[in-house]
């Protein structure tokens, strides 16, 4: 599988290493994106021990571009 990142992906500031490394050890779910379109959702612990739910939506049959990633505290601040 091959990996892309857009910039974006970087605010909450998880080390791409750690948002590969949640894709790579977990099973993704099928899921809509906030664009209503076909993606992955991730939700893992990553190296460093801390959970992160991460976003991804196809480019082609072996690649997904990355366009979320962060810590779930994060989201239950938000809340």
């Amino acid at each position: 599988m091959t990996l892309k990142f857009v910039r974006s992906v970087d605010k909450h500031g998880v080390p791409r290493k750690s948002t590969w490394h949640v894709i790579m050890s977990t099973q993704g779910r099928d899921a809509t994106t906030s664009r209503g379109e076909r993606g992955k959702l991730y939700i893992g612990v990553d190296d460093r021990g801390i959970e992160l739910e991460v976003m991804t939506r196809p480019t082609g049959p072996f690649d997904e571009i990355v366009f979320h990633s962060m810590p779930t505290s994060d989201r239950h601040q938000e809340d």
